[in-house]
Protein backbone atom coordinates (compact mmCIF):
# COMPACT_ATOMS: atom_id res chain seq x y z
CA UNK A 1 0.00 0.00 0.00
CA UNK A 2 3.01 2.41 0.68
CA UNK A 3 4.34 1.97 -2.66
CA UNK A 4 0.84 2.76 -4.33
CA UNK A 5 0.63 6.23 -2.22
CA UNK A 6 4.00 7.10 -3.10
CA UNK A 7 3.95 5.90 -7.02
CA UNK A 8 1.16 7.97 -7.19
CA UNK A 9 2.46 11.85 -7.25
CA UNK A 10 6.28 11.82 -7.66
CA UNK A 11 8.06 14.85 -8.92
CA UNK A 12 11.21 13.57 -10.62
CA UNK A 13 12.77 17.29 -9.59
CA UNK A 14 11.75 16.87 -5.99
CA UNK A 15 14.04 14.79 -3.50
CA UNK A 16 11.73 13.32 -1.06
CA UNK A 17 12.66 11.92 2.49
CA UNK A 18 9.59 9.79 3.79
CA UNK A 19 8.69 8.74 7.42
CA UNK A 20 6.66 5.91 8.23
CA UNK A 21 5.44 4.50 11.66
CA UNK A 22 6.60 1.19 13.08
CA UNK A 23 4.37 -1.23 12.19
CA UNK A 24 5.88 -5.05 13.46
CA UNK A 25 9.94 -6.03 13.99
CA UNK A 26 10.31 -6.63 10.04
CA UNK A 27 9.13 -2.78 9.12
CA UNK A 28 12.42 -1.69 9.01
CA UNK A 29 13.53 -4.35 6.39
CA UNK A 30 10.09 -3.66 4.40
CA UNK A 31 11.24 0.11 4.27
CA UNK A 32 14.43 -0.40 2.75
CA UNK A 33 13.30 -2.64 0.01
CA UNK A 34 10.22 -0.25 -0.74
CA UNK A 35 12.98 2.55 -0.70
CA UNK A 36 15.36 0.26 -3.16
CA UNK A 37 12.48 0.02 -5.39
CA UNK A 38 11.16 3.21 -5.76
CA UNK A 39 14.59 4.58 -6.32
CA UNK A 40 14.79 2.29 -9.55
CA UNK A 41 11.86 3.87 -11.11
CA UNK A 42 12.77 7.58 -9.49
CA UNK A 43 16.05 8.00 -7.52
CA UNK A 44 14.78 10.85 -5.67
CA UNK A 45 14.05 9.34 -2.49
CA UNK A 46 16.45 10.28 -0.44
CA UNK A 47 14.84 8.86 2.73
CA UNK A 48 12.77 6.19 3.59
CA UNK A 49 12.62 4.84 7.22
CA UNK A 50 10.37 3.98 10.24
CA UNK A 51 9.94 6.46 12.92
CA UNK A 52 7.78 6.22 16.41
CA UNK A 53 5.13 8.34 15.85
CA UNK A 54 4.79 9.67 19.64
CA UNK A 55 8.43 11.14 19.37
CA UNK A 56 6.77 13.27 16.18
CA UNK A 57 4.89 16.21 15.97
CA UNK A 58 3.79 16.06 12.54
CA UNK A 59 3.27 12.55 12.48
CA UNK A 60 0.88 13.01 15.07
CA UNK A 61 -0.20 16.34 13.28
CA UNK A 62 -0.69 13.78 10.68
CA UNK A 63 -2.38 11.38 12.48
CA UNK A 64 -4.76 13.98 13.75
CA UNK A 65 -5.61 15.43 10.43
CA UNK A 66 -6.27 11.57 9.10
CA UNK A 67 -8.53 11.03 11.90
CA UNK A 68 -10.84 13.69 10.74
CA UNK A 69 -11.18 12.59 7.63
CA UNK A 70 -11.79 8.94 8.52
CA UNK A 71 -14.32 10.17 10.74
CA UNK A 72 -15.91 12.56 8.28
CA UNK A 73 -16.05 9.49 5.61
CA UNK A 74 -16.95 7.21 7.66
CA UNK A 75 -19.41 8.20 10.31
CA UNK A 76 -22.35 9.58 8.06
CA UNK A 77 -23.82 10.49 11.91
CA UNK A 78 -21.49 12.93 13.00
CA UNK A 79 -23.02 13.31 16.42
CA UNK A 80 -19.20 14.46 18.17
CA UNK A 81 -19.46 18.03 18.03
CA UNK A 82 -15.66 18.33 18.43
CA UNK A 83 -14.23 16.08 15.29
CA UNK A 84 -17.21 18.29 13.27
CA UNK A 85 -15.66 21.53 14.10
CA UNK A 86 -12.28 20.16 13.51
CA UNK A 87 -13.68 18.70 10.03
CA UNK A 88 -15.17 22.53 9.13
CA UNK A 89 -12.24 24.08 9.96
CA UNK A 90 -10.49 22.03 7.63
CA UNK A 91 -13.13 22.33 4.63
CA UNK A 92 -12.71 26.62 5.57
CA UNK A 93 -8.96 25.78 5.01
CA UNK A 94 -9.21 23.92 1.59
CA UNK A 95 -12.20 25.49 0.57
CA UNK A 96 -14.10 22.41 -0.13
CA UNK A 97 -17.39 21.42 1.14
CA UNK A 98 -16.87 17.92 1.57
CA UNK A 99 -13.40 15.37 2.17
CA UNK A 100 -14.20 12.76 0.03
CA UNK A 101 -12.65 13.33 -3.26
CA UNK A 102 -9.01 14.47 -4.41
CA UNK A 103 -9.14 17.26 -5.86
CA UNK A 104 -8.87 19.94 -3.32
CA UNK A 105 -5.29 21.56 -3.43
CA UNK A 106 -1.61 20.00 -4.38
CA UNK A 107 -0.84 20.38 -0.55
CA UNK A 108 -3.51 17.51 0.10
CA UNK A 109 -4.14 14.49 -1.59
CA UNK A 110 -6.46 11.49 -0.47
CA UNK A 111 -6.11 8.26 -0.91
CA UNK A 112 -9.01 5.41 -0.44
CA UNK A 113 -8.52 1.66 -0.86
CA UNK A 114 -10.64 -0.95 -0.42
CA UNK A 115 -9.80 -3.62 1.45
CA UNK A 116 -11.84 -7.12 0.72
Amino acid sequence: MYYQLLNYKVDTLDHYNVYLDIKDTLSAVKVRRLKDILNVKYGVFRNVQNICSHESLLMQLTDFIMGAIAYYNNDKQHANKAKVAIIERIQKHLNANSLDATNYSSKLNLFFITLR
